[in-house]
């Protein structure tokens, strides 16, 4: 009799245990690097669905993806031992601030392009007029290396705004290129008056896929979007373009979100 309690209450700790064990759905907005499903071997994908209890394969320590979840909102997935989905769960980053203000020194140059730059279609930047003229004798330029070549990019400019046209300065010898990953790229101001070229700031420029950005950003707002007004729906997407590509140029985001979001 007593075997019997004992076996009937073993098999209900374990049935009770099995009712409130909860397998989350997540779906994926983007991959850095390589992850693919153990079971199939294929890799994850934007839209694609991984489950907390599930098994991945990463190509490395780096690979990552960026995931979300109706209830539990944006979340970013590394690499475990396991590799189970829920152990590699990490939060993603809150909501942070956009580059924004007029640049009105040099100071406020060098802090504007530092670090990730996320550069957007139709990137115009205020510039002083009284601390950096710009002119057909007074301009910045960018310069960078590739395959061991210094490649300099003078600049457009409308006024006293700094265009960033990712066509013009991605191209070489009539072709469009592609950087390595962490590619930096110097801000010089041009005075061919003086015949001097002052280095400004460095940073890391990343020119994305648009495309890709407009279904990323339209994943987030299917899954949290629902109930939110345009202002919180921004503040998710800065958050998220931020941590995935680079901070952004806070009325270059806007008048992109308005293009191609509608927001």
């Amino acid at each position: 009799m007593m075997k019997r309690l004992l076996v009937l209450s073993t098999l209900f700790l374990l049935l009770a245990s099995f009712g409130t064990y909860r397998i989350d759905a997540f779906s994926v907005i983007k991959v850095i690097g390589g992850i693919r499903h153990a079971q199939t071997n294929k890799s994850l994908f934007t839209g694609d669905k991984v489950f907390s209890n599930e098994r991945l394969k990463f190509n490395d320590q780096q690979s990552k993806a960026a995931l979300i979840n109706k209830e539990k909102g944006r979340i970013m997935l590394r690499a475990s031992r396991s590799g189970i989905v829920s152990e590699g769960l990490m939060p993603a980053l809150p909501n942070v601030s956009s580059r924004a203000g007029a640049l009105i020194n040099q100071i406020d140059i060098e802090k504007h392009f530092s670090d990730k730059y996320l550069i957007l279609s139709g990137y115009e930047a205020e510039i002083s007029p009284k601390k950096f003229p710009m002119d057909q004798n007074h301009f910045f330029f960018l310069r960078y290396s590739y395959q061991g070549e210094d490649i300099s990019k003078k600049l457009n400019f409308e006024e006293n705004k700094l265009q960033l046209n990712a066509d013009e300065i991605m191209q070489v010898d009539g072709k469009r290129i592609e950087l390595s990953p962490g590619t930096k790229m110097t801000l010089f101001y041009r005075n061919n008056e003086e015949k001097t070229s002052e280095a400004i700031a460095l940073f890391e420029p990343v020119f994305a896929n648009e495309k890709d950005l407009v279904q990323e950003c339209k994943l987030i707002l299917r899954e949290i979007g629902e109930g939110l007004d345009a202002g919180a729906k921004k503040e998710q997407l800065l958050a998220y373009l931020t941590e995935n590509y680079g901070k952004p140029q806070q009325d270059n985001l806007n008048n992109w979100l308005h293009e191609n979001l509608g927001l």
